[in-house]
């Protein structure tokens, strides 16, 4: 069984358990973490790890240093069905802290933490959070909807994700915070609170992760619409329990609702006097509508976002995981909003493209 070999190695033994870092170990020994990057100020590092699966996990660990450089606390989120401090994101961690050349000896160590420690670790590990009188974060989602012509979107709707706080005049601002400044460290951030920066870091480094191009500007936002990781759900799911308030861009700003169950994409197909109507539907729970205006989200798609045109740009959006991925050859039909089969065409539809629908789409 491979032994830690430095003190950063000993703690990462520590908190996560000696199975889980003797497996780790041996991922990041034979070379199955395939690349990973780290923030300059060394507070996260993340990259992608062979495992079981057909594609690789993606993988972010959270490291806490102290003043010296010494490893003192570790928390990983991955992809792969553990989530929380699994093998992968360890092993992202051990690279990284491999890497490093300054390294203390594992002989300089006092002792190696008791039994009973490694469940108090935490305590002594996490940062203090921010005083009660703290400014809290917000979560904004910017809806850009094109403009349509005949009825139809000229392209694909874009929903855009980026952190504001509260300004001077009660609105809330981006000036200040920015994923950038989250991701590597930004000063000034301090004030905010510890768990709700924590989260941010996370949608950052995952999104950065997935990512196969870059946005340039001075604070561009994350996209919803090609977010790489149904992972985002759970994180959406966690910033709501923390109280972040979910907003529109415009102002004021119109509300968002995150929708607790799973939704499940459906297509109606509704004869008309010209022929047949097929158009996206969404269930979730016991109530079932018929999308107007929607976009799916993630690559391939894990969620679904959709609002009403109806009300002067002023409708709630919601948002909602999907219950299973649907393939990019059917967010062409959502992205439409209706298609008309005209009625001498039927037959073609019904015996081309029907089946193939129904394989794909409830």
């Amino acid at each position: 069984m491979p032994e830690p070999r430095t003190a950063d190695e000993v703690t990462l033994s520590a908190v996560v358990g000696s199975e889980t870092f003797r497996r780790a170990l041996e991922y990041a020994r034979s070379g199955a973490v395939l690349s990973t990057q780290t923030a300059p100020s060394n507070a996260h590092a993340f990259g992608e790890v062979a495992g079981s699966a057909r594609t690789p996990y993606s993988a972010v660990a959270f490291l806490s240093r102290a003043a010296d450089g010494r490893l003192t606390g570790f928390r990983g989120s991955c992809t792969c069905p553990v989530h929380l401090n699994c093998k992968h994101s360890v092993a992202v961690a051990l690279a990284t802290v491999i890497e490093r050349s300054d390294a203390p000896p594992a002989a300089t160590v006092t002792p190696i933490f008791a039994p009973w420690e490694r469940h108090l670790l935490d305590l002594v590990n996490e940062p203090p959070d921010a005083d009660d009188g703290s400014a809290a974060i917000g979560l904004q989602f910017e809806l850009t909807v094109p403009l349509r012509m005949n009825r139809r979107p000229a392209q694909p709707a874009q929903i855009g994700l980026r952190p504001v706080v509260p300004g001077k005049n009660g609105q809330w601002v981006r000036s200040g915070i920015s994923w950038t400044g989250i991701g590597y460290g930004g000063s000034g951030l301090t004030r905010l609170p510890r768990a709700q920066l924590g989260l941010l870091e996370e949608i950052a480094a995952l999104d950065a992760a997935s990512r196969r191009s870059y946005s340039y500007g001075a604070n561009p936002p994350i996209s919803l619409t090609t977010f790489g990781s149904r992972r985002i759900w759970d994180l959406l799911d966690e910033a709501h329990a923390l109280g972040m308030p979910f907003l529109q861009a415009n102002k004021p700003p119109s509300p968002v609702v995150l929708v607790g169950d799973p939704a499940e994409l459906q297509l109606d197909l509704t004869r008309v006097p010209s022929g047949m109507l097929l158009r996206p539907q969404v269930r979730s729970g016991d109530e079932t509508r018929t999308l107007e205006s929607a976009v799916l989200t993630g690559s391939p798609a894990h969620g679904i976002a959709w609002w009403s045109d109806d009300d002067g740009g002023r409708a709630p959006l919601y948002l909602a995981r999907l219950a299973t991925t649907v393939p990019p050859s059917v967010r062409t039909i959502v992205d439409q909003a209706e298609l008309t089969v005209p009625a001498e065409q039927e037959e073609r539809f019904f015996s081309r493209y029907y089946p193939a629908l129904r394989e794909r789409v409830s």
